[in-house]
């Protein structure tokens, strides 16, 4: 179980999930949906995805920023639409 806290806050809780590998491209691609804004961020490979969403949320003043917690944040969206094979649970 994750616990996120910001400035002392509780910002969500959840079981991390990974995938197997950053490397292969899910069948629909890279993308993210910002919940807070409802736009769809699109990449061509995962690193390229978490910088466009950083960069995004900076533009929106939206938190978090760090680049540690915005990949476990679009990793955890990724897989929760991939097939579970590609996804490794509780890592």
């Amino acid at each position: 179980m994750l616990t996120v806290f910001l400035k002392g806050l509780f910002i969500k809780s959840y079981e991390p999930m990974k995938l197997k590998s950053r490397t292969i491209i899910p069948q629909d691609g890279w993308w993210y949906i910002q919940p807070q804004t409802d736009f769809r961020i699109d990449a061509e490979h995962f690193e390229q995805l978490i910088d466009r969403v950083i960069e995004h949320r900076k533009y929106k003043e939206l938190i978090p920023t760090s680049r540690h917690w915005v990949a476990i944040e679009v990793e955890n969206q990724i897989c929760k639409r991939v097939e579970k094979q590609f996804v490794i649970y509780g890592g």
